[in-house]
């Protein structure tokens, strides 16, 4: 497992971002609070689980994690350029982790139609490091494709989980369900994550 920061990371998520913005007004915005490191408006491609239609949603890092703070802080007060409502603002902190958090994610509900594709794009821009698709045998779930992701660190998977939990993909039946991954077995499907996190399974693809 990846070490968990009580006083949180240099990440924040922004919600609300107008569909016209570009990732430089965003920047020029939370420049005014702080040195920001990257600023990616992030792919939208199924409706929102927050917000309105029309808005998109930004990663940021920041310098440090006080300037996430600060910018947190902020959260509702925010207006970009061409937005006509405050910014949500979403930062993880250690106190919200759960204890068997890590930088690996399980995902269900994954498209039935070329699933590597969207797990490669859509994961991608929250640092990715390789993936495996695992498929699960019809009849003992109704998530019948699902992923195996890993990610930078996790921080950036706990963002993730805010971002696609609950979203409805094109070509899937069901919401996406995206959890930190299972390490105890409990079920078969559990079982078989169990052996790929600890080095028994393989094959798959990354990014």
């Amino acid at each position: 497992p990846v070490a968990k920061s009580a006083a949180g990371g240099r990440r924040v998520m922004l919600l609300g971002v107008p569909a016209a913005a570009t990732a430089e007004s965003v920047q020029e915005l939370l420049d005014l609070l702080g040195d920001v490191q990257e600023c990616l408006l992030l792919a939208q491609e199924c409706p929102l689980p927050h917000g309105a239609a029309g808005q998109r949603a930004a990663l940021v890092t920041m310098a440090d994690s006080k300037q996430a703070s600060r910018i947190a802080e902020f959260s509702g007060h925010l207006l970009v350029e061409k937005g006509t409502t405050p910014l949500i603002v979403l930062r993880i902190a250690g106190d919200d982790l759960p204890a068997h958090a890590s930088n690996y994610l399980h995902v269900a509900g994954l498209p039935q139609a070329d699933p590597e594709d969207f797990v490669s794009r859509m994961f991608g821009q929250f640092g990715m490091r390789e993936f495996l698709i695992l498929h699960t045998p019809e009849g003992e779930t109704f998530y019948t494709r699902v992923a195996l992701v890993r990610l930078a660190d996790v921080e950036r998977a706990a963002l993730a989980i805010k971002w696609f939990d609950g979203r409805l993909v094109a070509g899937a039946a069901h919401p996406l369900k995206v959890r930190f991954a299972v390490r105890s077995i409990e079920a078969p499907a559990a079982a078989r994550l169990g052996a790929v996190l600890l080095g028994g399974g393989g094959g798959g693809g990354g990014a």
